[in-house]
This record gives C-alpha cells, structure tokens and sequence, in this order.
C-alpha cells in the first residue's frame, strides 16, 4: 500500500509532489477520465475493435510520482536530469505528462493507436507547451506523441524509462511487449500495472537464468478505476 512508498519521501519531497498533483490537475481540467472514457469507447465500438487491451483506464499522477522517488530513493535511479519517457498506450497523454512533471527527463513520449485518444493528446501537448514556455524551468522535458501499434513502434531502442497501464492487457500482449522490452539496454527500468513483464516472473519464466528483467517493488497504489499493483522493474542483461 502507499505506506511502503511513504516511508521513501520525507517531508518536503511530498511537499513537492502535492505542488505537482496539484499543477497537474489544473493542466488536466479538461481532459478528464471519464472523456477518455466515452471517446475511447465510441471509436472502438464504431470500429469493432473488440480487443479488451484497449480498455480505458488512467493512472494517478500521484501515486506513480510516489512511487518513482521511492524507487530514486531506495535504488539510486535517476538522480540527474535527462533520459527518456516513454508511455506505451498513452490514452490522452496525461501519462506522458506524468513523467514530465515528476523529472527533469529529456524527452516524454506518448505511443497511442485510437484516433480520437491521440487527437486529445496532441491537445494536451499544446497545453502543455504554453505552460514550459510560461512557467517551467528551461530545462523541462520536451512533450511528444504519436500515434500507432506498441507493438510496431521502436519506443525500446530510446527508452529509459517505460510506463504501461496494463491492466487490461492480455498474456499474448505482454509477451509481445517482453519481447520488444528485451531489446532495451541493461539498467533500463519499466513501471507495469497489475501484471509483471512475463520475463520478470516466475510463474511464466520460471528459471532465473532466462529473466532477463527483474521485479524490484510490488505495491498497490490507487488508480481511476481502484487499486492496482505497480510493479518496478529493472532490465538486468
């Protein structure tokens, strides 16, 4: 539970992630949940994409910004500015705007398939560039999106850092995601919800010598839709 986090953050680390919760929900104001719901929805029955991977939900900006200064905390990951976000089913794009507004990355880089998500996220871009140029620092993350199949994008040759909101996402999905997530470089890390990478866990990669990533933290953090376990893993061979 969020305890297991919060004993990683001290006082003025919560405070600061409280500011940012807070800047993003003002950025945020008028892309809810439950839009993404009902575009998302729209365009999949319009198309018959009847593929339950492609159920909307979004995550918490908070708890995934917790749960990364644990993990900066407690591994020593990410203590300077730069790198690479990337987002892989980023819906509306407020899962790109996490990883902006929670570290200095290079880049934070969104990967959708449906069409109106993508549209909503190229709108929140806008938003969000006129605000790095107003007000965040020079050295805030460029924002970017684009729109296609995970599975046919190159987000594992730039990534250091990768957020899937999988859910919903079945096994042969995951094991097509493991697949392009072998290819990322040693020391990479990736947050998946409620289900591990298969080449992280043991019940699907059994012996250790053939993982070649490994589950660091399991915790339940609240999301849109309830609570779901974030699994951190970090890419060791």
């Amino acid at each position: 539970m969020e305890e297991e986090v919060l004993r990683y953050i001290d006082e003025r680390e919560r405070e600061e992630i409280e500011e940012r919760d807070a800047l993003f929900t003002r950025l945020t104001e008028n892309f809810t949940c439950e839009l993404g719901k009902t575009i998302s929805k729209q365009e999949r029955h319009e198309k018959r994409l009847n593929s339950n991977s492609l159920t909307y939900g979004e995550i918490e900006f908070k708890a995934i910004a917790q749960v990364f200064q644990a993990m900066r905390k407690r591994f020593g990951c990410f203590q300077e500015s730069g790198g690479t976000f990337i987002d892989i089913g980023s819906g509306t794009g407020k899962g790109v705007l996490t990883g902006a507004l929670m570290h200095p990355f290079a880049k934070c880089i969104g990967v959708e398939i449906l069409d109106s998500l993508y549209s909503k996220s190229l709108e929140l871009k806008e938003v969000y560039d006129k605000h790095r140029e107003q007000t965040l620092q020079e050295n805030a993350p460029t924002f970017d999106v684009h729109q296609g199949d995970l599975l046919q994008h190159d987000w594992h040759s730039q990534a250091d850092f990768v957020l899937a909101n999988s859910t919903c996402f079945d096994l042969p999905l995951m094991k097509q995601i493991a697949q392009k997530a072998s290819l990322m470089k040693v020391g990479s890390w990736m947050i998946t919800l409620t289900k591990k990478l298969p080449s992280a866990d043991p019940l699907f990669t059994r012996n250790p010598e053939d993982r070649d990533w490994e589950c660091v933290m399991s915790i339940k953090m609240v999301m849109s839709w309830g609570y779901a376990t974030v699994n951190v893993q970090r890419k060791i061979k």
